[in-house]
């Protein structure tokens, strides 16, 4: 793999603007067996495989949402502890959390001295040492 084939971090995570009774929270157990809901230790359950006209169940667009969000949003976690810096992600994500590491067009590693940073790693007063700063 090359660093250019890496993608674009996601700023945005997936449903996170649309209507609560459009996004279900994804539980870790189906809570009603059979009922054709998404769960993590199932994902889609076996009756969304049956016909609706044999008994099955359609999957619903709301645990759709919910199962990309839940995803996009654990995404998006680990993007902005490490990476190549990215101001317009920084913007999107309300600034890189404490500790996070990123490096620079160098490839100098910094890492974040504050939560919701979004100041420029060595710029001057930024919330950023370099990562081997001391060694």
């Amino acid at each position: 793999m090359k660093s250019s084939d890496s993608t674009s971090p996601i700023g945005t995570v997936i449903a996170s603007g649309a209507d609560s009774t459009y996004v279900n929270t994804i539980p870790t157990a189906q809570a009603t067996t059979g009922n054709g809901s998404v769960s993590l230790e199932l994902g889609f359950p076996p009756e969304c495989a049956i016909s609706v006209a044999a008994g099955g169940k359609r999957p619903e667009m709301k645990d759709v949402n919910g199962v990309w969000k839940l995803l996009s949003s654990a995404i998006q976690s680990l993007q902005a502890y490490r990476g190549v810096y990215n101001a317009d992600f920084s913007t999107a994500i309300g600034g890189y959390p404490n500790y996070a590491v990123v490096s620079d067009s160098s490839g100098a590693l910094w890492v974040s001295t504050a939560d919701s940073n979004t100041t420029v790693p060595g710029a001057t007063d930024a919330d950023w040492k370099l990562f081997f700063d001391g060694y």
